[in-house]
Order: structure tokens, then C-alpha cells, then sequence
């Protein structure tokens, strides 16, 4: 068997970040670090890819979130798919954005947040950085945001559980 060794150049990451932000400008760009990145140290090139220039990272595990924000990571940290429900309460402590899709998420992840019905308020999530105003009223979930340049986003999804 040959040994095999895997040098990571932080400095070479910086360098690509920075020049997909150039490249990318005026959208921003999110910095996937999932799978500790790529093997390359999750911790170390979310660090050196924000240094750089991007916006948020993004991770696929609440654990995976969880640990940049330990490490003392304050970007936005977007979870790539669905936690699941009973990992909803860490996802909002730990101040991750999550991506929710599916009635049983979105109704957890008000659950999380602590809405009551006919409640009005922006929850701690960030929504990678918008403008936001979240309400529960009729039993749908409103979501109203901003994102700048005069855009909006305003969604309204029924509350009922799955099937």
C-alpha cells in the first residue's frame, strides 16, 4: 500500500472564495463545509472561506452546526435539508437557519420557536440576514421577508401534519 498524505492549503481557500465572491457579487456566496469539508476541517475553512467573503456557511447536519458554533462561528449556518423534528429546539438554540419542506418541519420548527396562534414575531433563526416577520395565524405559518433591492418573499403554508 502507498501512503498517501492530504495537505490542506487554507490559503488557496481563501483565494477561491475570495474570487467566486468577485466573481459572484451581488449574490452572496454560501460556503459548503459539510462532512467536516470534505475532510479538509470543517472548523478551519468555515473560518477562512467567511475571512474571505462568504456569507454563510452551510452544513447538512444540526451536529455538523452545532460544532461551528461552538468553535465560534457567528455567519449564518444554513442547514442543507430537514432536521429532524426532535433536533428542531437545538437548531433554534444554536441560532442554525434551517431548510424546511415538509409540513411535520415547519409545524416543529414553530414548536421551537414558541409561537402562540395570533403571535407576531421575528424568531432568532436570521434568516440569512433578512428582514423577516414570521406569524402563526389560522393555522398557517406566514412568512414575510426582505431581502434587499426590493425584493419579498412572502409565504403562507398550511399547518397540518402529515398523513
Amino acid at each position: 500500500m502507498r501512503p498517501t498524505e492530504a495537505v490542506v492549503d487554507l490559503g488557496a481557500i481563501s483565494r477561491n472564495v475570495e474570487r467566486l465572491v468577485a466573481h459572484a457579487a451581488p449574490a452572496a456566496v454560501c460556503a459548503i463545509t459539510k462532512a467536516d469539508a470534505y475532510g479538509h476541517g470543517a472548523v478551519a475553512v468555515s473560518r477562512v472561506a467567511l475571512d474571505a467573503g462568504a456569507a454563510m456557511v452551510g452544513v447538512a447536519l444540526v451536529e455538523e452546526g452545532v460544532e461551528l458554533r461552538r468553535s465560534g462561528v457567528r455567519a449564518p449556518i444554513l442547514l442543507l435539508s430537514e432536521p429532524r423534528p426532535n433536533e428542531m429546539f437545538e437548531v433554534v438554540s444554536a441560532r442554525l437557519t434551517p431548510t424546511v419542506y415538509t409540513p411535520d418541519g415547519i409545524a416543529a420548527l414553530v414548536a421551537a420557536v414558541g409561537f402562540e396562534p395570533g403571535q407576531q414575531r421575528s424568531p432568532r433563526l436570521g434568516l440569512l440576514g433578512m428582514r423577516e416577520r414570521v406569524e402563526l395565524l389560522n393555522g398557517e405559518f406566514h412568512l414575510h421577508a426582505e431581502p434587499g433591492k426590493g425584493t419579498r418573499i412572502d409565504v403562507r403554508i398550511p399547518l397540518q401534519a402529515a398523513a
